[in-house]
């Protein structure tokens, strides 16, 4: 363990006793570089509250005791070497275990002139402070004030008497507290620029509280500061700036905005000035807020035909928005918060681009240097476009509407009706009932309103060269744009074959989302995907029972690449093993074993996409938000006829994982994993081995707080450790346990690692490249076959492994944490298998689900039915992929969804590549039939000798 961690851990137990003595002792010696001088005047203040036998008392703990200083000749200091190299680290630790002290302290001085006037004077003149720089802010707010506020700070040790020369007094700030009243932590600026940006999606209320959850660690700190403030509006909670805060801000924006300036101009001017001004004008400067939303607006948004938004129904125009937007964000001059509306404050609708106010008058002064001339669209598009929106509205209204209504409604707007109705009763697609008009297919209508009305415009917008270079230069004509492709009907692929001419899996339209598939019934269509939102942490988890040959496996690798494509690293628990075959694409497989040709093109063919897929063999490179990323595919197996496949090697886990120390439920947690392991020991001996199995863990963790876990070599150490100690009886339990690990570790020896270098780091099993520690590239694709383990349910050796696995999966993403709100994806095939109802209460395969979503955990948990898993684990699923099962036994999970038995006879139908998909939004109409999406990978059709024989032929 690290010298430093250990400082922390002392750090971190003092805080929790909050001893204030012993903390103003600790903050002092901080405050002065780590290092205090034995005569030195930075204890007067100290001495002067809590009197020199305190004082010497504290010192003793805090040398003696703790070790945590040491006090030598030259004075008091940090017991490390160096201790001006970690005085700051330490410092900023101990800042942070204590701002719950400060926060009250700091929030009540800040609120008043007075108070934020001394402190940011304070700060300005640097951590050395003289006796005039003290004066000068006496003299400013007034001598009652200046003395309240003085004792205030050194009182809590926040400001310090440093050393008097035979004229002058010289004081210190703590280092900690001018970094936070200036704003010098740049976190601390992300997280204040967030929220002043973000509070523009309701500027009243403010940004949610959920939407601020990356920034959790440093919104106390905001608080203390007074730079925001928290809000509350109807039944939502949220937060918004100060005045304070705005001022503190505002220049930081102001200067990206500065420095982006040429990059932002550039982007501007590369695009087709039609489609710029449209999405300048109606869309990012649209009087009306919903000209925000990431997606189209819909209902009642989509009347408004003065701003146009049914345009950005379209994909090429939603792709150039979406590129635009996204390059704002990631100036850190927009963001995406949720957006919500309701009387009542009970709806949070859907995600939201919102734009710096500063950002916004760049793009007006933007418009205003360019020579835009006239109105957006010419007249007969003008037209157009109100008859799209009259003639569109029609087909919204079941059965028959008055021909009278539409062109009076279509008088009122200056257009003529007559002709549209003429050319689409023509074409078999209105028919004259007496007076009134009825569409005879709404699916066909629809597309003939859109090619024939809407297109038109967005093909204008793309093509049109309206004048957009500042004023006073000449444009170069540029050469003329080609016209876009038709985007219906169109195949789907996936990122790294984008042409431009296809639909891809998380870009655009698919965006930030996984694709389940389309509805059953109706052709492949925009309008007919069934989708969630892969960063929804509101939808954490989904539940998927289907009954073997029903596609779920080629299902779930589909959106395994889907989430992995969009930089979210991916773990499978695969017990089969299906997924270790995605090494190779169907191309490969069907080369090697034509015999399948057949019926993998039929699937292709009904699903239109794109039959290319991935030698993971190999290097797969790809962009995401504009970020070069490369896919790492990995298998960890104990199948020797896998072994000779690139990047497979064996998952060795150590005996035990130990839980947090710092969690609340720590001795249970304990408990639980002394329970799992013994419950996997031949000749065990009940809750005797348990209760003893679990002190040594206990007693373990907390000598070596930063350990994660226990090889079997440890555990033997702590039970030999305490043999001299045990009596009679105890020794037995003691010799029984070491007999039983021993005999399991000899047979399982195979799972788990004699040393730790055997042991493989969970850091290489995930890679994500939002991690600040990885090589801001890599996203890892890793498959843990456990196929050679036994497979029966409630095997406790399979059970107890899965287990440790997640128990570090779970440790390891508490730890490392990204700004996106999804840090992994985990995939658990045949759970029922090791996660049978009932199951130990701390499981970590149950734990990850139950609480993994706060962290940024989705998983997906696959079964033939949902009364085979764990009863807690399932409560948390939050979508369905439903086939081939009984309705009787998914009725309570899809009764959370549906009110009615509207989604038996569609589960009926269900069948090889047709699933139910039930979540929230699909419940309203009793969930939806869908063609399922495959994966271009092979999945469960070749052996791994076969797959190894394959990649060897190619």
């Amino acid at each position: 363990m690290e010298v430093v961690s250990l400082l922390k851990a002392k750090i971190e137990r003092i805080a929790k006793q909050d001893d204030q003595a012993l903390l103003d002792f600790l903050s002092i010696v901080f405050c002065c570089d780590g290092k205090v001088a034995p005569h030195a005047a930075a204890f007067h203040y100290y001495m002067s509250r809590w009197g020199q036998e305190k004082f010497e008392e504290v010192k003793r703990v805090l040398t003696t005791q703790e070790a945590l200083l040491q006090e030598s000749p030259e004075g008091i200091r940090v017991n490390y070497a160096q201790p001006e190299a970690v005085a700051q680290d330490l410092g900023d630790y101990l800042f942070e275990q204590r701002l719950s002290h400060y926060s009250s302290l700091l929030s009540e001085i800040m609120a008043t002139p007075e108070g934020s006037y001394f402190l940011v004077e304070l700060a300005k003149a640097g951590p050395h402070i003289g006796e005039e720089d003290l004066a000068h802010i006496s003299k400013v707010i007034g001598g009652v004030y200046y003395n309240q506020i003085y004792e205030a700070i050194t009182k809590n040790s926040l400001l310090i008497w440093l050393f008097s020369s035979r004229k002058h007094e010289y004081f210190r700030l703590l280092p900690q507290l001018r970094k936070l009243v200036l704003l010098e932590d740049v976190e601390l600026r992300d997280a204040l620029a967030f929220i002043y940006i973000a509070q523009g999606i309701r500027e009243e209320a403010g940004v949610l509280v959920h939407d601020c959850a990356p920034y959790n660690k440093r919104l106390p700190f905001l608080l203390a500061r007074c730079a925001i403030r928290e809000t509350r509006w109807y039944s939502l909670q949220g937060f918004h700036t100060t005045a304070t805060g705005d001022a503190l801000i505002r220049p930081i924006i102001g200067q990206r905005l500065e420095t982006s300036r040429p990059e932002i101009n550039a982007l501007l001017d590369s695009l087709p000035k039609g489609a710029l001004r449209y999405l300048v004008e109606q869309v990012a400067l649209g009087d009306d807020w919903e000209g925000r939303f990431l997606r189209s607006p819909v209902g009642f948004f989509r009347d408004r035909e003065e701003f146009a938004f049914c345009l950005l129904d379209d994909n090429h125009l939603r792709s150039i928005r979406d590129r635009v937007l996204n390059k704002f964000i990631e100036l850190g001059l927009a963001t995406i918060a949720s957006s919500y509306v309701s009387t009542k404050g009970g709806r949070i609708d859907e995600p939201t681009f919102v734009l710096a106010p500063e950002l916004k008058d760049a793009l007006r002064d933007y418009l205003n240097t360019r020579q835009f001339a006239g109105p957006l669209l010419p007249a007969d598009m003008e037209k157009s476009h109100a008859l799209f929106h009259i003639l569109g509205d029609f087909a919204r209204y079941s059965g028959a509407i008055s021909r009278d209504q539409i062109e009076n409604r279509a008088a009122e707007a200056g257009i003529s009706v007559k002709e549209a109705i003429e050319s689409l009763c023509n074409q078999g697609l209105l028919r004259i009932e007496d007076d009134s008009l009825r569409v005879v297919s709404s699916q066909r209508y629809q597309s003939t309103l859109v090619e024939k009305f809407r297109k038109p415009i967005v093909d204008y917008l793309l093509s049109v060269r309206q004048p957009g270079v500042p004023q006073g230069e000449a444009e170069i004509e540029p050469p003329p744009i080609q016209p876009p492709a038709p985007t219906l009907p169109f195949e789907i692929t996936f990122s790294p074959y984008d042409d431009g001419k296809a639909l891809v899996f998380g870009r655009g339209e698919l965006g930030n989302k996984i694709a389940w598939g389309f509805e059953a019934g109706k052709p492949l269509s925009a309008e007919s995907l069934v989708t969630s939102d892969l960063y929804d942490i509101n939808q954490p988890h989904v539940g998927s029972f289907q009954q073997t040959r029903t596609g779920k496996s080629t299902l779930a690798s589909c959106v395994i690449l889907q989430v992995a494509f969009q930089g979210v690293p991916v773990v499978v628990i695969d017990p089969k093993p299906d997924y270790v075959s995605n090494l190779i694409p169907v191309s490969r497989t069907i080369a090697s074993y034509p015999e399948h040709r057949q019926a993998i093109e039929k699937r292709f063919k009904e699903t239109r996409q794109d039959i290319r897929g991935f030698d993971f063999t190999r290097e797969i490179k790809f962009e995401h938000d504009g970020k070069p990323r490369r896919m790492l595919f990995q298998v960890y197996s104990f199948d020797k006829d896998l072994r000779g496949l690139p990047n497979c090697r064996v998952l060795k886990l150590p005996l035990l994982v130990l839980p947090p120390l710092d969690d609340a439920d720590f001795e249970d947690q304990c408990n639980a994993a002394a329970t799992s392991l013994v419950n996997c020991l031949p000749l065990r001996r009940g809750k005797a081995l348990n209760t003893l199995l679990a002190d040594v863990m206990r007693r373990f963790k907390r000598a070596n707080p930063e350990s994660e876990f226990m090889l079997k070599k440890d555990i033997q150490q702590e039970l030999e450790s305490i043999w001299a100690e045990a009596d009679k009886e105890d020794r037995k339990r003691i010799k029984a346990l070491l007999d039983a690990l021993n005999d399991y570790y000899t047979e399982n020896s195979y799972l788990y690692a004699a040393n730790e270098a055997e042991v493989v780091r969970i850091d290489s099993v995930v890679r994500n490249p939002e991690f600040e520690d990885g090589d801001q590239q890599t996203v890892s694709v890793s498959v843990i076959d456990v196929s050679a383990l036994p497979q029966e349910k409630r095997n406790p050796v399979m059970m107890n492994y899965i287990s440790q696995v997640c128990g570090q999966l779970y440790s390891f993403v508490r730890r490392k944490r990204s700004d996106k709100p999804v840090q992994l994806f985990i995939v658990f095939d045949e759970a029922q298998n090791y996660l049978p109802d009932p199951s130990d209460q701390y499981n970590y395969a149950r734990v990850i689900i139950n609480r993994g979503a706060s962290l940024g955990i989705k998983a997906w948990l696959m079964a033939q039915s949902p009364q085979a898993v764990e009863k807690e684990a399932r409560k948390q699923f939050t979508a369905l992929v439903l086939s081939k099962v009984n309705e009787s036994s998914v009725r309570d999970e899809v009764s959370k969804y549906v009110q009615d038995d509207s989604w038996t006879g569609k589960l009926k139908h269900t069948e090889l590549g047709k699933a139910l998909i039930v979540n929230a939004e699909t419940g309203k109409e009793g969930g939806r039939l869908c063609v399922v999406f495959t994966t271009p990978q092979t999945v469960n059709i070749p052996s791994p000798r076969q797959i190894a024989r394959a990649l060897h032929q190619g």
